[in-house]
């Protein structure tokens, strides 16, 4: 007798999920020792997340069929993956093998993706296994077992159960301000669901900002509290015009961006930074001078700090990939930005607030090399899958 046919493509979505969210975990308590033939605990773990991934996926029937603009976007990552990985053989940088199965993952997810049921299921498993993980890190910190701060030092000194953290937040997500958008997207998300998974999401994501004390988080959470306003069914009912709605919009953008000049000119030493970025730029245009230009710019000083990330998902790709790849970059986000648009009248506006404070951080930190499929992607990937489920939904909380 053949194996029995699944109808939910949940279990195989969520199997990928705990791989990617957990190897980073693990990696993260072994600080990255080689665990099995040279590799990590954490890569060994996903592996076989993946494995156990594709036969659920094998056996999943009837998955309903991904929107030709959601397939374009796969598409687009794909090749966007193709065009790293080949220049990271050719400039003779390392990769791990990870990275191997990033389209396999991506080909998995465009043939059979989840239906509207299951893609809500997935992004509140997705982001409560996140925060869930977020405070198991803080406990090990408080009991001295795994530091979860970096060296950099508090913006502003916050005690916390009478322990002085002291520096900056950070916990398994590998910089504060990685910590800080995560933390962002579960607020934004929580607050469009209901009961104690909203009450969960926000109060985790809240302390994961603060203690993070990342600006950029705090700006794209301001971001997406605005759009979860202004997409939600109270003030759609209002039949308030659009251009008003973008006016107002504009209002607010401008009035932050004036308020982030005043108060840092130099964006944290971002414009010293890009404009570095953008010299080296110009020596290589067309392929980008990758990870051994940037290193040797950097071990030069021709780059302020010594800065090997581009801090900006643009910029970065611009320099160390070249022109073709930062025009698949932008292709994938705009065509991401359309999907989640669209998607407003059947998510109350979910996908685009959260794709909003992932977006706002992408274009002020680089989130992604475009090799992997990391914690920092799991918020881009739910809001695509959000996005493309034709059904409205009855379970999103009515903000």
């Amino acid at each position: 007798m053949g194996a029995q046919r699944l109808r939910t493509a949940f279990p195989y979505l969520s199997v990928l999920i705990c791989g990617i969210v957990l190897a980073q975990f693990l990696d993260y308590l072994t600080s990255f020792e080689a665990f099995l033939f040279g590799q990590t605990m954490g890569l060994v773990f996903f592996a076989v997340s993946v494995a156990v991934a594709v036969p659920l996926w094998l056996r999943v029937a009837d998955s309903p069929r991904m929107p030709p603009l959601s397939l374009a976007i796969v598409a687009l990552l794909v090749a966007l993956w193709a065009v790293v990985i080949t220049h990271a053989r050719i400039d003779g940088s390392a990769f791990n093998y990870s990275a191997l199965l990033t389209p396999i993952i991506l080909i998995m997810v465009a043939w059979k993706p989840p239906p509207r049921r299951d893609a809500w299921r997935l992004a509140d498993f997705s982001f409560t296994l996140i925060a869930s993980i977020a405070i198991v890190t803080q406990i090990l910190d408080l009991l001295g077992i795994r530091d979860a701060r970096t060296s950099i030092f508090s913006r502003w000194t916050i005690p916390l159960i009478d322990f002085d953290l002291g520096f900056r937040w950070e916990g398994f997500f590998g910089d504060p301000n990685n910590a800080g958008l995560i933390g962002a997207v579960l607020v934004v998300y929580g607050l469009h669901r209901k009961g104690w998974m909203r009450v969960f999401l926000v109060v985790v994501g809240a302390g994961m900002v603060l203690f993070a004390e990342s600006r950029t988080a705090l700006l794209g959470l301001a971001a997406g509290l605005v759009l979860t306003i202004v997409t939600s069914r109270t003030y759609r009912r209002r039949k308030i015009h659009p251009l008003v709605t973008g006016f107002i919009l504009i209002l607010i953008s401008i009035a932050g961006l004036l308020a982030v000049r005043v108060i840092d000119p130099s964006l944290n030493g971002r414009r010293e930074i890009w404009q570095a970025y953008l010299e080296l730029f110009i020596t290589a245009p067309v392929t980008g001078v990758g990870w051994s230009g940037i290193d040797a710019a950097a071990a030069n000083s021709l780059i302020p700090w010594q800065t090997i990330d581009g801090h900006s998902i643009i910029i970065d790709t611009l320099t160390r990939h070249g022109f073709v790849a930062t025009l698949l970059v932008l292709a994938t986000l705009i065509m991401a930005l359309i999907l989640v648009i669209i998607a407003i009248p059947r998510d109350n506006g979910t996908s685009l607030a959260v794709f909003s404070v992932w977006l706002f951080a992408a274009l002020t930190y680089t989130l992604t090399t475009w090799q992997y499929l990391n914690v920092l992607m799991i918020p881009f990937i739910i809001t695509i899958l959000l996005a493309s489920a034709r059904q409205p939904s009855r379970e999103m909380a009515a903000v």
